[in-house]
């Protein structure tokens, strides 16, 4: 069993928000890239991941077991596009493309329903600058959340707000992150309202594609990656192989070969002469490349 802390460390006499998780390492193994390689690393020590709410990751674990996706609305407070926005970030930290996936299609069907609503707009948008600020600060610049939640935004606003964003409400009350400050701080989401000035509100719901656009983005990313280490360990074992042939180069008394001593006599001189202490060439003056 491998055995996982979850959640901040807390200062001395405060109560504690992490939790231990106890896994099966094969099951951890099987569902993570970033785990296998982990526990590989680590061996029977406790893995820590302090950067992850402990109740997005028991998500995860209960993934895992069962292949099936399915979150616990019972709280009171559960905002669907938050906690899966939280999974499908999960997904990406711990390379489980099914998590991520699989939060990925939750959010897009939220999203989607409401598209062919005509009267949909930013005020009963499921859609919060919350949630563009947490996957704009958690995903990468490509990723296919940032891309589809601000694509969800000009599907969702119409032509007057997307021209008034700063005049846009917020539907979450207790939220601290406003339109404006999100059309000020994320420059992709201001370049896309900016750019559809001219899409009225017939037209603004295919701005939100489906939902395989979007997780071909990721797999895409994925491919790259992957090619990406599959090149750096080629170059990696060119640099291994050159080092070993000159290594018994050195071993078999070629030297300055091995140090890239430059031997030719008259280049070392600089003269056309033969070089030593009485043309003024000394010792210091040979060249290394």
């Amino acid at each position: 069993m491998q055995r996982i802390l979850i959640g901040p460390p807390t200062p001395n006499h405060s109560t504690s928000t992490q939790r231990t998780f106890l896994v099966p390492q094969t099951l951890l193994a099987k569902h993570s890239i970033f785990l296998q390689e982990a526990i590989r690393d680590n061996g029977s020590e406790t893995i820590s991941l302090h950067n992850t709410n402990p109740k997005t990751f028991q998500n995860f674990i209960a993934y895992i077991h069962s292949s099936i996706y399915s979150l616990s609305t019972r709280s009171p407070d559960f905002e669907p596009i938050v906690e899966h926005s939280r999974a499908y970030e999960l997904g990406i930290k711990l390379e489980c493309t099914g998590f991520r996936e699989a939060a990925l299609f939750k959010i897009h069907d939220t999203l989607a329903r409401w598209k062919g609503y005509s009267g949909i707009c930013l005020t009963l948008s499921p859609l919060a600058p919350a949630d563009i600020h947490f996957a704009c600060q958690q995903t990468p610049i490509d990723s296919a959340l940032r891309i589809m939640l601000i694509d969800a935004v000009l599907a969702h606003a119409t032509q007057a707000e997307r021209l008034n964003i700063w005049k846009a409400p917020n539907t979450r009350i207790d939220a601290e992150v406003t339109w404006v400050d999100c059309y000020t701080k994320y420059w992709d989401l201001r370049d896309a309202v900016t750019t559809s000035f001219h899409i009225n509100d017939r037209t603004r719901k295919g701005c939100l594609k489906k939902f395989e656009y979007y997780v071909e983005i990721d797999r895409m990313v994925d491919r790259e990656r992957e090619r990406g280490e599959e090149v750096a360990k080629a170059a990696g074992n060119s640099q291994v192989e050159w080092a070993k042939v000159k290594e018994k180069e050195c071993a078999e008394g070629d030297v300055d070969d091995f140090f890239g001593v430059v031997e030719d006599e008259e280049s070392v001189g600089g003269r056309g002469g033969a070089s030593g202490p009485e043309d003024g060439v000394g010792e210091d003056d040979c060249e290394y490349i």
